[in-house]
């Protein structure tokens, strides 16, 4: 084995490890790296599912200027809320807003 066989892969919201060799225990960072990333990406998107809640019928630039988040990463929140049957969007493209199935 050689340090060209270990791969990392770092996505969005988390960071995967390749070795296919041993990893010594004091190296399984990647454990504690896609908890603490996991949490925020799902702290994130319960704020978001709060906020549509609190304020239905709005779109995508309000959520994303009423919690400080880049425009990418709303897109994704968003999409996960709706594929989990969270969220629907109402109306039209241009004038509708998301409202919560719950």
């Amino acid at each position: 084995m050689s340090l060209a066989d270990i791969q990392i892969k770092i996505f969005d919201n988390y960071i995967t490890f390749f070795n296919p060799g041993k990893l010594h225990p004091a190296n399984r960072l990647n454990e504690g790296a896609n908890e603490g990333i996991n949490e925020g990406v799902n702290e994130g998107v319960n704020r978001l599912l709060k906020l549509i809640e609190e304020n239905p019928g709005n779109r995508k630039p309000y959520f994303v200027s009423s919690m400080n988040v880049p425009e990418k990463t709303m897109e994704r929140w968003l999409k996960y809320l709706r594929e989990s049957q969270k969220i629907e969007f109402r109306g039209a493209a241009k004038t509708g807003g998301y409202y919560s199935k719950q």
